[in-house]
């Protein structure tokens, strides 16, 4: 496909490309009637000639134009060319797309659920109106900045595959992209509705919240465990290879995925994987156990000030990165387990450590949580050394065995505090708290 500048109306300066498409490529502009920057797609000049494929670029005007919702990508005029192309202009994403915001690392639990929760609202937008989306992945959803709300919006994009539930019952052709199109659209000849994008939004969950490509086939309970929040069971139903058996809608999937999180203890920041925004992720092998005197190594955070001394074998996988509720100031944190994917799910037997700096407010935010579910009433020690002090909580009754917790605070002025939670009923707490370093 050419991608030379084409020809349109005098009315939008085009500045440069920002994609192309199968069908088609899409350009930054100016506006100069309404002085705003918007973007441009522009139907390939070798396909304008085919009936089929330029009435199909016509559709995606139309059903976009149909939709209301700050989370559906907004059309703004549609025009034709001289030399007979159509294009249209459309919001410009000032904050590129949600592929390039997500390549390759686990987003921070809040920012993806914030992602997941707007994306689902836009799809829910296109279903009330009689669309199907069929394409929805990373890469369709686009990125914006919200002056007045003063913040970032995801926009639900690229509706060239939709489809009109109107014609939905009856046949169509395979389309979709490999891991987020449902079974059901890889046959020719498939019955598409709804749940062919809950599928693709459980999947793009499944991206979000674990770094990896989805699979293609609906994923093994194993990777489903590796969710945090207890979300598996709730993307794991998304993305059931049979349509009967998936969220029947956007909303209810989207009320899924909020009781999941409020069921898990959402407001308990400490035991939940909201906060860790990774700047690595380290994968070792180790050949020790995990038993107190086994070999240790030392795990140091990425800018030097954090460190922790745990059994060698916890440092088979290992991520470095910042953590601090939304929107508050980020520190330095370290995670180190034999397996980080089960570290979070308290109903299972997950060795490991975390080790985290805390502002003021969030030490005080501790003193004050509750304890998890169905663990009962802590145990309640005192820690000191002579780096150290503070109060250690230890349960031994939750579903998978042992959790211990722990707020400590240097001696000296201007003394840090971290916060620590030991998996894995680790028989000497105080000597792995001892290992603890930070500057």
């Amino acid at each position: 496909m050419s991608t030379a500048r084409p020809s349109v109306h005098d009315r939008f300066h085009l500045d440069g490309l920002l994609g192309v498409g199968g069908f088609a490529s899409v350009w930054s502009a100016r506006d100069t009637v309404l002085g705003t920057e918007v973007a441009v797609k522009v139907l390939a000049d070798n396909w304008t000639a085919v009936p089929e494929i330029r009435e199909r670029f016509l559709d995606e005007v139309r059903m976009l134009r149909r939709v209301s919702s700050p989370h559906v990508v907004r059309v703004h005029d549609l025009a034709i060319s001289a030399d007979g192309r159509p294009y249209f202009a459309m919001e410009l994403a000032d904050r590129g797309t949600l592929e390039e915001r997500a390549a390759g690392t686990p987003m921070e639990l809040a920012a993806a659920l914030d992602v997941v929760r707007q994306v689902t609202a836009g799809v829910a937008a296109l279903h009330r109106t009689g669309v199907v989306h069929r394409d929805l992945k990373p890469s369709n959803v686009l990125l914006r900045w919200d002056a007045e709300e003063r913040r970032e919006v995801a926009v639900v994009a690229d509706l060239g595959l939709g489809k009109s539930l109107a014609d939905a019952s009856g046949f169509t052709v395979a389309v979709g992209s490999s891991g987020y199109a449902a079974p059901e659209q890889r046959r020719f000849g498939a019955v598409v509705d709804r749940r062919c994008d809950v599928y693709a939004l459980g999947a793009l969950a499944y991206r979000l919240l674990t770094g990896a490509n989805p699979p293609d086939q609906a994923p093994a309970p194993r990777g489903l465990r590796s969710l945090p929040a207890g979300l598996g069971a709730v993307v794991g139903r998304a993305m059931a290879p049979v349509p009967a058996d998936r969220w029947p809608s956007a909303e209810a999937f989207a009320a899924a995925v909020e009781r999941a999180v409020a069921g898990h203890g959402r407001s308990h920041w400490s035991r939940v994987a909201l906060v860790l925004l990774p700047a690595a992720l380290v994968l070792a092998v180790a050949a020790a156990d995990g038993t107190a005197g086994a070999a240790e190594k030392t795990i140091t955070s990425a800018d030097g000030a954090l460190s922790v001394t745990v059994p060698a074998s916890w440092s088979r996988q290992v991520r470095l990165g910042s953590w601090g509720p939304a929107g508050a100031e980020r520190r330095p944190a370290i995670e180190a387990a034999p397996d980080l994917g089960r570290f979070h799910d308290l109903s299972v037997n997950a060795p490991g450590v975390f080790v985290g700096r805390l502002g003021p407010r969030q030490a005080e935010e501790w003193q004050q949580q509750a304890p998890p579910a169905g663990c009962g009433e802590p145990e309640l020690t005192r820690f000191a050394s002579a780096s150290w002090s503070g109060p250690v909580r230890h349960w031994r009754r939750c579903p998978g065995p042992g959790l211990d917790e722990a707020l400590l605070t240097g001696t000296g002025p201007d003394a840090p505090v971290l916060f620590v939670q030991i998996r894995g009923a680790y028989p000497d707490v105080q000597r792995l708290l001892n290992g603890v370093r930070a500057n």
